[in-house]
């Protein structure tokens, strides 16, 4: 991706991050121009118990170049809401940036300077200055390193005690290394960063970093400086590579090697997929909603394999971790992450055509439906009554609409809902499949029959015959009518429980006109009293909108995929589901995080883009549609 700031909108491109994986959850996040505003950007973020317990060492570099003893600043930042202290931003002519390396074109008084940022090796970033002065003209430039050590969600710091021999600098476990001789100036500074961002959403916003000096060359003498930072002594181990399909569409070709970040492999070998960047660790449910789109299409199949079983290593009464916590915790709030599971366990042998897949799961799948319908952790359970599954309570947030702030629950979904039991359908479907292919007839018998009867009592419960679309959830006290995109997943899994193509296209339509937008699917219908159309203000008051009204991209790829299906895979529809499809990858991985998807965006237009900057679901859904009808 090129970008060139001077013929670009400035209003469009600001705040836009580039994201460089690091190799097992750690990462360097930066702002397009090298302008702090939160508390992820820092150009080391290390996961000290990979992949998680990220810790920010090393913040930034402060550049600047004496031409003909004139000094100019390359870097920025700000000190107050509304007071930059430099403006080196203003010097960049070109910006490129790939999925492991970034590099910058600094144009002042026709000498070039570029900057590259890249890292090759396990937890190793190298920053790369070369100096083009065809001019002949007297030229230094002076690089003053930033450290800071905390969490890299919290600005409370600690100092950060810096060891300086010759011109390197340790610092605790770590060291920077200039790889020629240049020149160090030991100089110590500190300054206070505002962080406008963090200022906006009601959370601390100044940080404080420290430098211990400053490198300097002329040109003259010197053309290039490249710092290696570290850890000491530790040896160069190259990143982990996917062994995934090329794919030749240019565009999508790019897209994929950004999505390859998702991917990290601990210091054990255990691989998980990072559910986004630059706060997420591995989350059950987003590990297999994203794992077709950036394995199992893709046909790393031995990958998509190993995590798979790291989370069935895991496996509680038929429920996998919803989340492996930094702490070491393991939690299992979710009522449809093994039903996820399930149904990437299908995909993986429905893409690869191996059987070995299906002996070697089957108990695993029999397993699961077994205690669904027995009964499981969160009152997780099957209703003999209608077959269908009930799971939680007034004071539990089990499906991915799980925002819960403060003791209050922002979208209880208690019950039985629509996305859970049209999950639980395709899981039956799978396991009847399995049976069959496994010469286990009767079992196969037993689970058709306990399909058809989810599937006749699905249409009754939730199809809404008055609003024309299926209905979000019903429980003891409700029935929920508000139109929300979780009835799309009824229409585009593997085994459909709504076939009914009166009311799939009641569905499609219903969804099109209420909540399909350039960036996604709204969780919530505008119509709504409870739709909040822009995500903004503090945690509480945005985790109050993260599902009555936000956008949420990775919702793009089911609907695609019902649209395909209630369609019959016209050519016309394939025709539209491919232009959609090139048009939304190209323009939302350039919004905020470049090559990336972001999480979420507001519901009104301009529909700002929110949350993660680079989001693993967002992408896979995505990559998943276009590998599987158009590559």
């Amino acid at each position: 991706m090129i970008i060139k700031p001077l013929k670009e909108d400035f209003n469009r491109i600001k705040n836009m991050e580039w994201m460089i994986p690091l190799g097992n959850g750690s990462y360097t996040l930066q702002n397009l121009f090298f302008i702090p505003e939160r508390r992820y950007h820092s150009l080391f973020n290390f996961a000290s118990k990979p992949p998680l317990e990220r810790v920010s060492i090393l913040h930034s570099l402060d550049e600047s170049v004496k031409i003909d003893g004139k000094f100019y600043n390359l870097y920025s930042y700000k000190v107050e809401k509304q007071t930059m202290i430099t403006e080196g931003y203003k010097n960049i002519r070109k910006i490129s940036i790939q999925p492991s390396s970034v590099t910058y074109s600094f144009v002042i008084d026709s000498v070039i300077i570029e900057k590259i940022i890249s890292s090759d090796y396990l937890n190793t970033l190298s920053i790369n200055y070369a100096v083009k002065n065809t001019h002949n003209k007297n030229v230094e430039l002076f690089v003053r390193p930033y450290f800071e050590l905390r969490s890299s969600d919290s600005l409370e710091e600690n100092e950060p005690e810096l060891n300086i021999i010759g011109n390197i600098i340790e610092f605790k476990n770590f060291s920077m290394k200039p790889q020629n001789n240049v020149n160090f100036e030991k100089k110590i500074e500190q300054k206070k960063i505002f962080l406008e961002k963090e200022f906006k959403y009601g959370m601390d916003y100044n940080l404080n970093i420290k430098s211990p000096g400053y490198y300097y060359f002329n040109s003259q003498e010197l053309s290039n400086l490249c710092l290696i930072f570290g850890r000491k002594n530790a040896p160069m181990i190259p990143h982990f590579k996917l062994n995934t399909i090329k794919i030749k569409k240019r565009n999508f070709e790019a897209f994929a090697l950004f999505c390859n970040s998702f991917v990290v492999k601990t210091d054990n070998d255990n691989l998980f997929i990072m559910a986004g960047y630059p706060w997420f660790g591995p989350w059950g449910r987003d590990t297999f909603i994203s794992l077709p789109g950036l394995l199992i299409y893709r046909k790393a199949f031995d990958e998509a394999e190993q995590i798979i079983d790291s989370y069935v290593s895991y496996i509680k009464n038929g429920i996998i971790p919803n989340l492996l916590s930094e702490h070491g915790e393991v939690l299992y709030n979710s009522v449809d992450a093994s039903l996820w599971l399930l149904n990437s366990i299908y995909e993986l042998w429905n893409v690869s055509g191996d059987d070995k897949y299906i002996k070697k799961y089957s108990n695993l799948v029999d397993n699961i439906i077994f205690n669904y319908r027995k009964g499981t952790l969160n009152n997780i359970y099957m209703d003999k009554s209608d077959y269908l599954i009930y799971a939680g309570d007034e004071s539990t947030q089990l499906t991915w609409m799980d925002a819960k702030n403060q003791g209050v629950t922002f979208t209880p979904r208690h019950g039985k809902a629509v996305e859970i039991n049209a999950l639980w359908y395709n899981a039956v479907c799978i396991a009847e499949f399995f049976s069959k292919k496994n010469g286990n007839n009767s079992n196969a018998v037993n689970y058709f029959e306990l399909s058809q009867k989810i599937k006749i009592n699905f249409l009754e419960k939730f199809y809404c015959k008055k609003n024309r679309y299926l209905i979000d959830f019903f429980n003891e006290k409700e029935k929920n009518t508000e139109l929300r995109p979780n009835q799309i997943f009824a229409l585009s899994l593997p085994f459909n429980v709504v076939d009914n193509t009166a009311v799939m296209k009641d569905v499609i339509l219903a969804v099109s006109k209420n909540l399909l937008t350039p960036h996604g699917l709204r969780s919530l219908s505008p119509k709504s009293d409870n739709y909040k159309g822009v995500y903004e203000g503090n945690w509480f008051e945005r985790d109050s909108a993260y599902h009555q009204g936000t956008v949420w991209a990775f919702l793009i790829g089911p609907y695609l995929e019902a649209f395909l299906k209630t369609n019959n895979f016209s050519y016309v529809s394939k025709k539209y589901v491919k232009l959609f499809l090139k048009k939304f990858a190209f323009e939302n991985t350039r919004l905020t995080g470049a090559g990336f998807i972001s999480e979420i965006f507001n519901g009104d237009p301009p529909h700002i883009p929110h949350g993660a900057c680079a989001q693993a679901w967002s992408c896979a859904e995505v990559l998943r549609v276009f590998l599987k009808y158009f590559l």
